[in-house]
């Protein structure tokens, strides 16, 4: 099933039946930007637009500010995301994912301690790339937090968590080393 068409369909006809809603636009916004993510648009500025209005339409909505975020963080807008993420935050605490992806902007921004402890914070929701913050690890020193990340990332393959280690803290880790751990 096409389920971004059903989304869309949803957005319109909930647009039609009450004019005022967010979560309409919200919709659009997110299913425009996962739409970029395969290939099948370039519109960040549709995406964006309907994110905004969903965000002026509904101050309060949590995953209209996380969305928006998310799509700065995908353009290079560091201080933004961090901006729109963190209200999302702000609204409502318990969004763990919300608050895992605060902490993945901070890291790619270059704030490597609010990155961590935004990720200790919020350990429990589930990110699709633990290692980053291995990597955040592994440039302090923490060895023991890295291989507990990557553990954790790599739970259903714990063969790759030693390679993964080794390339992320042995200068002579090579191509040829690179290939037998995949392998």
């Amino acid at each position: 099933r096409d389920y971004r068409r059903l989304a869309l369909d949803a957005a319109d006809r909930a647009e039609q039946l009450d004019r005022t809603l967010s979560v309409p636009y919200a919709v659009r916004g997110s299913v425009i930007f996962d739409m970029i993510g395969f290939g099948e648009s370039d519109d960040w500025q549709t995406s964006l637009s309907n994110l905004s209005e969903a965000i002026a339409r509904d101050p309060n909505n949590s995953s209209a500010w996380f969305w928006r975020g998310v799509d700065f963080l995908f353009l290079g807008f560091f201080d933004r995301a961090i901006a729109d993420i963190g209200r999302c935050v702000e609204i409502d605490p318990a969004y763990a994912y919300c608050g895992k992806w605060l902490a993945f902007a901070h890291l790619l921004a270059g704030h490597e301690d609010k990155a961590l402890l935004g990720y200790e914070h919020n350990k429990e929701a589930v990110f699709t790339s633990e290692a980053v913050f291995a990597a955040a690890y592994v440039r302090r020193g923490d060895h023991r937090a890295a291989n507990s990340v990557l553990a954790a990332q790599y739970a259903d393959v714990p063969a790759l968590v030693p390679a993964l280690f080794r390339a992320m803290t042995d200068p002579s880790f090579s191509n040829a080393d690179r290939r037998n751990a995949l392998a």
